[in-house]
Parts: structure tokens; C-alpha cells; sequence
């Protein structure tokens, strides 16, 4: 009966491990292959103001420049900026659509 029970955990895990990585798998080819959105360079015509935000998001933050639509949506320009901050990355309009996935 033991053997039985291990055997069914091991697959239990062998099933985890499969569907984690075919996740994976489809998150690394949605970003190298996945569809572009034309307007904006690939950004989207919200991914321009967002572009914006997570470049000059302190500058923006102290003067107090977030609109009530935008400071409702702050999280991720917030998340991109420090990203970058942290890992010396320039945000450019080349490079925020990866940003953005």
C-alpha cells in the first residue's frame, strides 16, 4: 500500500513540474513571438503615457503631475521604474513593450 501512495505523490509531482513548465514555455514564446500592438511603436496608445510615467515617475510623484486616472494605475510604471533603476536599464520606447509584458 506504501509503494502505492509514494508512487501516486511522484506523480503528483511529475505533473507539477509539467505544467510549470510548459507555463514557462508559453511565457518565453508569447514575449520573443507573440502579437505587437502597431500604434505606438508596439506601446499602445496607453503604453506611450506609461512609457512617460515609469521614465520621470519620482519627478512625476513629488511634483504632484499624476492625474486621478493615472494615479489609479501607478503600480506598474512604479514596478518598471525601480526594475530598471535596480538593474541599470534605460527605459526607452524601443524597449518598454518588453517592459510591459
Amino acid at each position: 500500500m506504501s509503494s502505492l501512495t509514494h508512487f501516486s505523490k511522484h506523480q503528483s509531482i511529475s505533473l507539477t513540474l509539467s505544467v510549470v513548465s510548459i507555463f514557462f514555455v508559453w511565457i518565453i514564446f508569447s514575449i520573443l513571438y507573440g502579437e505587437r500592438i502597431p500604434a505606438g511603436n508596439g506601446l499602445g496608445f496607453d503604453g506611450v503615457n506609461y512609457t512617460y510615467y515609469a521614465q520621470n515617475f519620482y519627478e512625476l510623484i513629488l511634483n504632484h503631475k499624476f492625474t486621478e486616472y493615472a494615479s489609479q494605475r501607478i503600480f506598474v510604471p512604479f514596478l518598471i521604474h525601480g526594475t530598471s533603476t535596480l538593474f541599470n536599464l534605460p527605459i526607452t520606447e524601443q524597449n518598454s513593450p518588453f517592459y510591459f509584458q
